[in-house]
């Protein structure tokens, strides 16, 4: 295709809905009709003859090369195209991170050495830590799965057992 259909690399067409996905900013999705599209992308070319048939051309082109069958979040996955088999996900906005600041964890910090005791905490710290690095790098590897159980009848809530106390 001619290069002038550039523009519109950052735009999806979400079939489902009838609409269309265009990033303003980075991480920044927008939903729009298609008379809106018609205005970004016409906005984004320069002046030439003849651009309402390339601007037709560049919907066309969105619409079957850059269709998505979902839009929205998906938890702890970063904004952009991302392809799960043959499912095609616009994930509109990635996870906001906390920056850690020092400071007193004392009410966290007894949760976790109640629940897991010296002798098995130094393990869900290194499992906590290798998850973050995972999570705030978006390069996941294979990891050990946290699983928590106990005897019958144990749980935090008073219904079914006793509480974990700080």
């Amino acid at each position: 295709m001619n290069n002038l259909i550039a523009p519109h690399q950052d735009t999806y067409y979400d079939h489902e809905n009838n609409r269309y996905w265009k990033e303003m900013s980075p991480g920044r999705w927008v939903k729009l009709d298609q008379n809106s599209l018609w205005k970004h992308l016409m906005a984004s070319m320069p002046p030439v003859q003849g651009i309402a048939s390339i601007v037709n051309d560049m919907i066309l082109e969105i619409q079957r090369d850059h269709h998505v069958d979902f839009a929205g979040n998906l938890a702890g996955s970063p904004a952009g195209l991302c392809i799960q088999g043959d499912t095609r996900i616009l994930i509109r906005s990635g996870p906001k991170f906390i920056d850690p600041i020092p400071g007193a964890w004392s009410m966290l910090q007894g949760v976790l050495e109640n629940m897991f005791g010296g002798e098995q905490l130094p393990y869900v710290y290194g499992w906590i830590k290798k998850s973050l690095e995972m999570f705030h790098s978006s390069k996941w590897m294979a990891g050990q799965v946290l699983v928590l159980c106990g005897e019958p009848g144990v749980s935090r809530s008073p219904e079914f057992g006793p509480r974990v106390k700080l």
